[in-house]
């Protein structure tokens, strides 16, 4: 059994391929930076905090010091003085002691020493118990003044457990710095190669077809014909691919049909030259006399290959310069048919056409060398398939801005199945003149088309009217009619 390859995912577009590869290369440093900020930011709440509790614990340790020798002066004043006011104002500092133990308890950094806070609790309940029952100059008293010693020894070891807290705090803290600027490095060391592949693979995704792309079009400027081009990527390079294998085409077509043109026209051309060479030394070297019959054939061969190889000629011109940029003149319909047929009086005279001609009095704006060749070479294709002592019709006339200009004979016609290739340069129909000696090159009539695109015209092939071919080229143009009937 044969293993289904499973379909690759393509971007939709280049814009998908690019944003996607900044965001897939972005998302590791991204996450790496927001990482680092959150692990900076918890060090950095908790340094804060440690030094707010630092500075609670150095706060509270020092009001310690300073409430027990408040205190104990209080108390000996009061032995001393006797007065109640003075008891009253010990009451009031105990109770602040006891307060600045509670706060002690209640510390974030878990200080140690509870069994000092303890004891020392106890012996300043002791003491102020003692001051508010006994007499100021009992034996208690003083014996009670002997425990304030006690009491700043204890207060002494609570601050010593508070500085030991907040150094192990310190001592932690450096700890987690230290282990995340290891994290941070490694972090970054995986990181960066990472990064590195990711745009490497991206850049190879976005510029293979690029690439492919330009190979393409380099090779359009080579020797050899370009091979098929085939480029994969995104939807617009695949776009662009595929303009350039039409275009490629289009070039190949092109250049085969600048190779067939080249071959039939240096054939063509070859033929009425050779005829005007073969002429020409035969009256050279007094073969002919001019008093022979030979002698008018001769004329009459140079004659008709130098108007044949004059449409040639212009036929060659106007295919040449169709791209070219052309100002439109004014050109009277009258005068346009009358050098057609002028052109052609001999071959006219020759087969005993008679002329059928209906032409407006009238003027229009147009590309001159293109309304003159197509004309001409609609005139002369009727000429060559007409039947000797026929006729030949020629109508040109304005219906609004357009001109219309028709040709027709009374030869065979055009075979229906010839009707959509007529039209194109070199083509030429199974369908040949009876004449042996009327040929044709297949570019007239692409003439014609040409000229119709030039003036937004059409041009079209009409039945049941005439017998033979029957050519209507309708140009648009501007046109001016002049006062007069139709000729």
């Amino acid at each position: 059994m044969t293993q289904r390859r499973m379909p690759v995912a393509r971007p939709r577009s280049m814009v998908t391929l690019v944003v996607a590869g900044f965001v897939i290369v972005a998302m590791p440093l991204l996450v790496a930076v927001i990482g680092g900020a959150i692990y900076v930011d918890r060090l950095t709440s908790r340094g804060e905090e440690l030094v707010r509790d630092s500075v609670a614990l150095a706060r509270q340790g020092q009001a310690l010091d300073a409430q027990l020798v408040q205190m104990e002066r209080n108390a000996r004043q009061y032995r001393i003085v006797g007065q109640d006011e003075l008891a009253e104002v010990y009451s009031q500092r105990h109770a602040q002691l006891l307060d600045t133990l509670e706060s002690l308890d209640r510390q974030a950094l878990g200080v140690g020493a509870r069994e000092q806070r303890t004891q020392l609790r106890e012996l300043a309940e002791q003491v102020a118990e003692t001051v508010r029952q006994a007499p100021p100059d009992g034996a208690k008293l003083e014996a009670a003044l002997g425990r304030f010693d006690d009491m700043r020894a204890l207060a002494e070891e609570i601050s010593q457990a508070a500085d030991e807290a907040i150094r192990a705090e310190l001592s932690a803290l450096e700890t987690q710095s230290t282990q995340a600027r290891e994290f941070l490095y490694w972090q970054v060391v995986a990181l960066v190669p990472l990064t590195l592949v990711l745009v490497g693979f991206f850049s190879w995704l976005i510029l293979r077809p690029i690439g492919r792309l330009a190979r393409a079009i380099r090779s359009f400027g080579g020797v050899e014909p370009p091979p098929p081009i085939s480029v994969g990527g995104p939807p617009e390079i695949r776009a662009l691919g595929d303009e350039l294998e039409r275009l490629r085409g289009r070039l190949e077509r092109s250049e085969a049909e600048k190779n067939r043109f080249l071959r039939h026209m240096s054939h063509e051309l070859k033929t009425p030259l050779a005829a005007i060479r073969e002429g020409t030394e035969l009256i050279a070297d007094g073969s002919v006399s001019a008093e022979t019959r030979a002698h008018g054939e001769v004329v009459e061969i140079l004659r008709s290959s130098s108007v044949e190889l004059q449409q040639l000629i212009e036929n060659l011109l106007v295919l040449s310069a169709r791209n070219l940029g052309q100002k439109p003149e004014e050109i009277a319909l009258h005068q346009l048919v009358k050098e057609a047929l002028t052109r052609h009086r001999l071959a006219l005279a020759r087969n005993r056409l008679r002329i059928d001609h209906q032409v407006e009095n009238a003027t229009f704006q147009g590309f001159r060398p293109l309304v003159q060749s197509a004309l001409s070479n609609l005139v002369g294709n009727a000429i060559r398939f007409s039947p000797e002592g026929g006729a030949l019709h020629v109508r040109a006339r304005c219906r609004g801005s357009r001109v219309i200009l028709e040709v027709a004979d009374d030869g065979p016609g055009i075979p229906r199945g010839e009707r959509a290739h007529v039209f194109e340069p070199f083509f030429q129909g199974e369908r040949r003149p009876d004449r042996a000696h009327v040929r044709g090159t297949g570019v007239g009539l692409s003439v014609v088309r040409d000229c119709a695109k030039a003036h937004d015209g059409t041009v079209e092939i009409v039945d049941g009217e005439f017998s033979g071919a029957h050519i209507r080229l309708t140009l648009h143009a501007q046109h001016r009619p002049r006062p007069g009937a139709v000729t």
